[in-house]
């Protein structure tokens, strides 16, 4: 939402994320948050989504990355990114509308319509075309207009709305066990961070049980990293089973655990 009466005939404004130092353009005109594929490390390949610049031509995408954001409002923003051929990152309608941001462009400034702080913005310039989800070139496109979420993904998990549960029988018996293993310093950083991402945008929650399998960390074709456990510990005839971690640890491995989780 923007102000009526703006300082800058575009409308957008500058905004730098306190913990990256990036810069971002807020566009309220753009449909969705996209970030640049220049600044994703490693290789993204393309994916089959389109975005489209606001004269219709098509903008290739490559996948997703997550960012938390501090942009001076005393709470964080985790949204996800679509990659894309773009020269800057854009915050757009989506993550605006879901946070409850306001742009003030008169005053060059980014206010929480839930706290009502404002951070403090500046003027950005009308050379970025805004980023939009349909390109407005076949009759059907005034439909998925109507239904905007059927083209625009969603940066946050979205609300579930049923109650249908999913669930697998494990085999009875004492659970298979597997020794701890440490993890390379790089690779204990990934594991940590896909895992805590999960628990924030509410794919995944703390369990109270006393079980656990190992993990292992299998490469992706875009160089990324994906946590998973050995099917040859977890299957036993064609049932899934539940694998414990032994508790005996020697001493140096107890402190090493300790203190690289506790980072």
């Amino acid at each position: 939402m923007a102000a009526d009466a703006c300082s800058t005939p575009t409308g957008c404004l500058y905004i730098t994320d306190r913990g990256s130092h990036f810069r971002f353009l807020v566009d309220t005109g753009s449909d969705l948050c996209v970030f640049p594929r220049r600044l994703v490390p490693g290789r993204k390949g393309r994916t089959g989504y389109d975005v489209f610049a606001a004269i219709g031509t098509p903008i290739p995408t490559y996948g997703w990355h997550t960012l938390t954001l501090n942009l001076g409002l005393r709470r964080d923003f985790m949204w996800r990114f679509v990659v894309a051929d773009v020269q800057i990152l854009i915050i757009g309608a989506d993550l605006l509308g879901n946070f409850s941001l306001l742009v003030d462009c008169r005053n060059n400034r980014i206010l929480d319509g839930i706290t009502s702080l404002s951070a403090p913005a500046q003027t950005a310039s009308p050379r970025f075309p805004s980023v939009k989800t349909i390109g407005s070139s076949v009759p059907a496109d005034d439909i998925f207009a109507e239904f905007p979420d059927l083209t625009r993904p969603s940066g946050v998990q979205r609300e579930v709305r049923h109650i249908t549960m999913h669930h697998i029988n494990t085999t009875p018996g004492l659970p298979v066990s597997s020794r701890p293993r440490l993890l390379a310093p790089d690779r204990l950083g990934i594991a940590k961070a896909e895992f805590d991402a999960m628990l924030k945008n509410g794919t995944a929650r703390n369990s109270d049980a006393s079980w656990s399998s190992a993990l292992h960390l299998v490469p992706k074709n875009d160089n990324g990293w994906r946590p998973s456990k050995p099917s040859q510990s977890s299957n036993w005839g064609g049932e899934l089973r539940e694998a414990q971690v032994d508790v005996p640890l020697s001493v140096t491995h107890s402190r090493v655990l300790s203190r690289s989780w506790a980072q």
